[in-house]
């Protein structure tokens, strides 16, 4: 009785009758198809839908690392190792297949390996159904595609790498790129079993395209036939022996690992295939067949020849790169020897490099200088400010004065800069300054004798107005009070007499307080003009009647103004003379620094409890210990051309105001801050 299975395709086979007939048959197809497989190095699995059993092969098994017993033959075997990440798309593709919704069941995933790493695996399978269609087992194998995922990665990571260090990828190499990942996407093996004639029996699908043959062309070839070329590895012509059908048959043992080189056509670019071959022997030790499997490795041999085109391009750029380096090199040191600067190069303090100029500037010979600390020749008392530049690696520009071999001091100008953090090489451009410095002093010193004798000059001038305008009235007072003594002597005074020279006394009295009135406003403009006024306008205003000089004095001025402040009643103009006088202190304080930039930072903010407040700090030299007070005394300076009484006018205009006024030292860096406080108050009725 004959049986008949309806495979996926729908087409039918029949087979002999009776039950010996059909486990010879079924013997005779599952040894040929294990043989082809070892060939191959697939595993097979067959799953029983029904029951979950699996059949897995030894060379499944041996492809995780396991032995053959290790492993139970069911489904939760396989449940167990795949990656669970995948496992439940892997499972979709199956139920879509068994049911039709897919034409192929061919799908990538990973499997835990006995040694806990992961393989990478390419599963395909067929469906046996029953009569009415119903997918009843599921066959199917394992190919290990580890390697060339791992190919695929290293070939992306030596591209990623010449892209970075040569930063130009051309049009070609990308379009060969693509095309290199799409061959290796999948690489199926091909399967061809010959008898022992060495002639083919029977070939599949992946043997014939690779092989360019149709199934019918296939059969019944000759590993002989004269327009086949086999090719060793070195791509030498391979004689008849050296085939790999010929090698087995000969030697009667499995060939395994073998790279041949095939030419279908005289003048065509060989196929590279990585070969195992197997003989399958009958009961009594005769060959019977030889089952031998390839794997297309011609996108391996291509890939290994472009790494090699890009290893070498990838030394001549370097080799291009490093001549136009030493080339610049020699250039920077040409220049770095021409200059009139010192130039140094430093890492962590140490001194790696320096030009001819920078030793003669400290008197020493340039090898002198070279691995000694930069802080050894810098005073001790501007260590500290170096250090701390070098060690947090900013940029700096710095006047000190530095030690030179023979122990004198010179004063310099060093700008310099770490371009790769605290760690990395510093370069530092040094100028002697000392000559200009002493040159700027007796400028200086020169501009201060003419503004002493200018405010001389200034102080004889009002002087003499205030003698000639005082004179007048007194004059007049010493007259009547001569002639009132007269007439009294005379016996001649009458009352009338009298008031009329006590008014003009009294007139010429008054005369003398306007004149000494008018002198206090040049001093004092106390003018009783107040008004509700918001203190960040007045600050605006006065900064923008300064703007001209801070840009002169190449000073930067930062207002941190705030959001909201209370009105204060205030005369403006007398609070805008107090402001002003508190910014040009701070713009003369930090003039005379050598520390850039040169900041002025102006501050306001609301006082808890009504009031506000207002700082001005600066970066200067800040106010000798223990002066804070005496700085608010008339006629006390600690400027050339100070003349003692700016402060004092601001803090007498903030008092008359009920406000305060006092200085101090900033705590974490140099400089001065000048803090008013002002109330907040309603003005007075009309």
């Amino acid at each position: 009785m004959a049986m008949r299975g309806k495979s996926k395709s729908g087409t039918t086979q029949d087979v002999p009758s009776g039950r010996d007939g059909d486990e010879a048959s079924l013997r005779q197809s599952e040894e040929r198809l294990r043989y082809a497989l070892n060939a191959s190095s697939d595993g097979l699995w067959d799953w029983d839908l029904a029951t979950h059993h699996v059949y897995f092969s030894p060379r499944w098994k041996s492809m995780l690392g396991y032995a053959d017993q290790e492993l139970e033959n069911h489904f939760s075997t396989w449940d167990r190792l795949v990656d669970p990440s995948e496992r439940d798309r892997v499972v979709r593709e199956a139920e879509d297949y068994t049911a039709d919704r897919i034409p192929k069941f061919e799908v990538e995933f990973r499997m835990r390996h006995k040694a806990g790493h992961w393989v990478e695996i390419l599963s395909r399978a067929t469906a046996m159904r029953d009569a009415q269609g119903q997918a009843v087992r599921l066959i199917g194998t394992h190919t290990d595609i580890t390697d060339r995922k791992r190919a695929d990665d290293e070939i992306w990571r030596l591209t990623h790498v010449l892209e970075q260090r040569v930063q130009e990828r051309s049009t070609a190499l990308i379009e060969m790129e693509d095309r290199m990942r799409r061959l290796v996407a999948l690489v199926p093996a091909g399967i061809v079993i010959y008898g022992a004639d060495g002639r083919i029996l029977l070939s599949n699908p992946a043997a014939q395209k690779m092989l360019g043959l149709s199934s019918a062309e296939a059969a019944g070839k000759g590993v002989e036939d004269p327009a086949w070329q086999f090719l060793r590895a070195d791509g030498t012509p391979m004689a008849l022996e050296g085939y790999p059908v010929s090698q087995v048959l000969a030697r009667r043992a499995a060939l395994l690992g073998q790279i041949v080189g095939i030419r279908r056509r005289p003048g065509q670019v060989p196929l590279w295939t990585l070969v195992n071959a197997e003989p399958r022997f009958t009961p009594d030790g005769r060959i019977a067949e030889v089952i031998v499997g390839f794997m297309d490795i011609s996108e391996r041999i291509q890939a290994e020849n472009l790494l090699r085109q890009m290893n070498d391009e990838l030394e001549k750029r370097v080799a291009r790169r490093t001549a136009d380096l030493s080339e610049s090199e020699a250039r920077l040191r040409t220049l770095s020897e021409a200059t009139f600067e010192g130039i140094m190069l430093s890492r962590n303090g140490i001194i790696e490099d320096c030009n001819d100029q920078l030793a003669r500037m400290f008197g020493y010979s340039r090898g002198d200088l070279l691995g000694r600390a930069v802080l050894n020749f810098v005073v001790p008392e501007a260590r500290e400010r170096l250090g701390q530049a070098i060690s947090e690696g900013v940029e700096a520009i710095l006047e000190q004065k530095v030690i030179c071999k023979d122990g004198s001091h010179r004063l310099v100008e060093s700008h310099g800069r770490s371009p790769g953090g605290p760690n990395a090489l510093r370069f530092t451009a040094i100028r002697d300054v000392t000559e200009r410095r002493k040159t700027e002093e007796q400028l200086e010193a020169s501009r201060a004798a003419l503004e002493r004798s200018r405010r001389l000059a200034e102080i004889s001038e009002i002087s003499a107005g205030i003698v000639h305008q005082i004179g007048q009235p007194v004059s007049a007072i010493a007259g009547n009070v001569f002639a009132a003594r007269e007439l009294m002597a005379q016996g001649h005074s009458s009352r009338a007499t009298m008031d009329e020279m006590l008014g003009e006394i009294e007139a010429d009295l008054q005369r003398i307080r306007d004149i000494m009135a008018r002198l206090r406003s040049l001093v004092h403009p106390l003018q009783n003009h107040r008004q509700r006024t918001d203190l960040n306008q007045l600050v605006a205003e006065a900064l923008d009647n300064l703007n001209a000089e801070a840009e002169a004095q190449e000073i930067q001025v930062q207002f941190d103004r705030a959001a909201t402040l209370p009105l204060v009643t205030v005369d403006r103009v007398q609070i805008n003379q107090a402001l002003r006088n508190l910014v040009e202190n701070a713009f003369q304080a930090v003039a005379t620094s050598p520390v850039k930039p040169r900041l002025v930072r102006i501050t306001t903010r609301a006082v808890q409890g009504g009031g506000v407040e207002l700082e001005v700090g600066d970066s200067g030299p800040g106010i000798t210990p223990g002066q804070e007070e005496r700085i608010f005394d008339s006629f006390y300076t600690s400027k050339p051309k100070g003349m003692g009484i700016g402060l004092r006018i601001a803090r007498t205009i903030i008092q008359t105001h009920g406000g305060q006024l006092e200085a101090c030292n900033n705590h974490h860096s140099p400089g001065a801050t000048f803090r008013l406080r002002l109330p907040v108050c309603t003005p007075p009725a009309p």
